[in-house]
């Protein structure tokens, strides 16, 4: 009896030992390597399109101005989401507001209204409307400048940051 409670002491102290192995590497890869990779992504694509993929939207302002959205989430063991973003004037900014499927769904909303002739933005906005985070995407891509389209942005909880970190090689 003593043999089988020392065995199940030591097999008890292993499964903590990784427990708490796997709760550190979550913990440190959501807080500090996600972001950190987003961001990097962000600053070295040669095309914001596919840098924001899968899940990001790209908002083209009027002229040659726009803002990457990259979004990641987890639905467990709790939900936990990360926004990083990048203007073309190089503000960056972040958030931590669960947006679910509302980026993406909102560019795939926008380009299919576009691609079946709606032209004008009342009617745009007709089709974006009431969807999550849908208005404030909308208010902030029919913005006539990077910084009317911020303020917009931090009304669903983004905040400005700082870029990626320099990376040593």
């Amino acid at each position: 009896m003593k043999r089988f409670l020392r065995i199940s002491g030591y097999v008890f102290a292993a499964l903590v030992l990784v427990v708490f192995g796997y709760i550190t590497w979550f913990y440190y890869s959501w807080n500090f390597s996600y972001p950190e990779e987003m961001k990097h992504r962000l600053a070295t694509a040669q095309d914001v399109e596919s840098a924001v993929r899968p899940y990001g939207v790209v908002l083209k302002l009027s002229g040659a101005e726009w803002i990457a959205i990259a979004y990641r989430d987890i639905h467990a063991p709790s939900v936990m989401s990360r926004s990083i973003a990048l203007t073309s004037t190089g503000k960056w900014l972040e958030s931590h507001t669960h947006f679910c499927a509302g980026l993406v769904g909102y560019g795939v909303q926008r380009d299919y209204s576009r691609r079946s002739g709606v032209r004008d933005d009342i009617a745009l906005a007709k089709a974006v409307a009431g969807r999550g985070c849908g208005d404030s995407l909308f208010k902030a891509e029919m913005s006539p400048s990077i910084e009317v389209a911020l303020s917009h942005l931090k009304d669903i909880g983004f905040v400005e940051t700082s870029g990626p970190a320099i990376l040593k090689r």
